[in-house]
């Protein structure tokens, strides 16, 4: 299932792009992160939990940095499992970072993922709505600890 979108952060590009490789600020932001650990530039391991419908999921995952081009795009893939409620699912993504003035950061992304097992089950349509609230609350968390002193916070969503 493809999910595509675009938020605005209220910081400069450079200070956006230091963010999202700073694995503690990350935790932070990402809703359902638990924990996060840098193997090494390309390499993360990621415990996320969520709870979709019915279902609490518990994944651990992979993620892998698959291209980089500072400060403006970035492609990773994040692969896990929950074994206790047998379910995978494989996200490939794509973030590009643009200016947007000299205190704003426009964030587009491009998310292919693939849910299976009984998480599968649930359908794209559930899936997409936990998404689009998750994104919601990142772009918010964000703002909220990348807005300059004295600027205005906005996500547009």
């Amino acid at each position: 299932m493809l999910m595509e979108g675009r938020f605005t952060i209220a910081a400069p590009i450079e200070r956006v792009w230091e963010a999202f490789f700073d694995v503690p600020m990350m935790v932070g932001w990402v809703p359902g992160v638990v924990a996060a650990r840098q193997i090494d530039d390309r390499h993360y391991e990621i415990t996320l939990e969520q709870r979709v419908a019915f279902l609490t999921a518990r994944f651990d995952a992979h993620l892998t940095i698959e291209q980089v081009r500072p400060p403006e795009f970035v492609g990773f893939v994040l692969e896990g499992k929950d074994g206790r409620i047998a379910s995978s699912m494989k996200v490939q993504t794509a973030i590009s970072l643009h200016e947007a003035g000299p205190a704003h950061t426009d964030v587009t992304y491009r998310n292919d993922m693939s849910v299976f097992g009984r998480l599968g089950t649930i359908g794209f349509a559930v899936i997409k709505r936990k998404a689009q609230e998750i994104e919601a609350e990142f772009a918010r968390r964000a703002n909220a600890a990348l807005a300059a002193p004295g600027g205005e916070s906005r996500a547009t969503v």
